[in-house]
């Protein structure tokens, strides 16, 4: 064989040797990685309120805890009259939850906000607002006004009426509740129930009703 043709020969076998050595050294170099390094493939994850077992045995959920001292709370169920006004498909008479000073005052408050610039602080419905409207609102003092239930103010504050829009939205259930119970105290604040009033102020109201009634 000519010495050119043999080198040709060993160069061969010496390139078909370096290529198996080349493949296990990729082999090695490019092995799975491990899930350690977080890859984008792979991201372990932890579902809501998920826990998991810590090293030492352990069981650590994914949520983090609230600082020491913190109170927990949870909405206490309310009765459907409560939520809707209704009881057995008729509007409640009264209102089912306690009523003090503060819980007027805060519906005052409620009632100047969101219902005034229609109805008027007083009730009576004579504002700028209203008198720009096609269909202004009626007094709340009127007799068919007075002798709507508590259940039908609040459902009317819940779900609206006519052009008057709902306030489910902006008002709570106690809220709604705080505003039916000042709207009741102003409709009784300018008629008021005589039977109802101590012997000393139903005297005094009655006289004072009958100087109104002479001519």
């Amino acid at each position: 064989m000519p010495p050119s043709n043999h080198r040709q020969t060993l160069w061969f076998i010496l390139a078909l040797s370096v290529v198996p050595l080349g493949a296990c050294q990729g082999e090695a170099t490019w092995k799975r990685p491990s899930p350690g390094l977080k890859r984008m493939i792979e991201q372990p994850r932890v579902d809501a309120y998920e826990g998991e077992q810590a090293a030492d045995g352990t069981w650590k959920g994914n949520m983090l805890k609230p600082p020491q001292g913190t109170i927990p709370y949870s909405p206490v169920p309310q009765s459907s009259r409560f939520l809707s006004g209704y009881s057995e498909n008729e509007p409640v008479a009264f209102i089912p939850t306690r009523i003090d000073r503060r819980f007027l005052e805060r519906g005052q408050q409620l009632f100047e906000v969101y219902c005034s610039p229609c109805h008027g602080s007083n009730g009576q419905g004579k504002t700028p607002v209203s008198q720009h409207m096609n269909h202004p609102p009626p007094s709340l003092h009127e007799k068919e006004m007075r002798a709507l239930k508590e259940g039908e103010i609040f459902h009317v504050i819940s779900q609206g009426e006519g052009f008057m829009p709902s306030l489910a939205n902006q008002l709570s259930e106690n809220e709604r509740w705080q505003v039916v119970s000042f709207v009741k105290a102003l409709q009784l604040a300018q008629h008021p129930r005589t039977g109802a009033l101590p012997q000393p102020v139903r005297s005094k109201t009655q006289a004072s009703q009958s100087t109104e009634s002479e001519p």
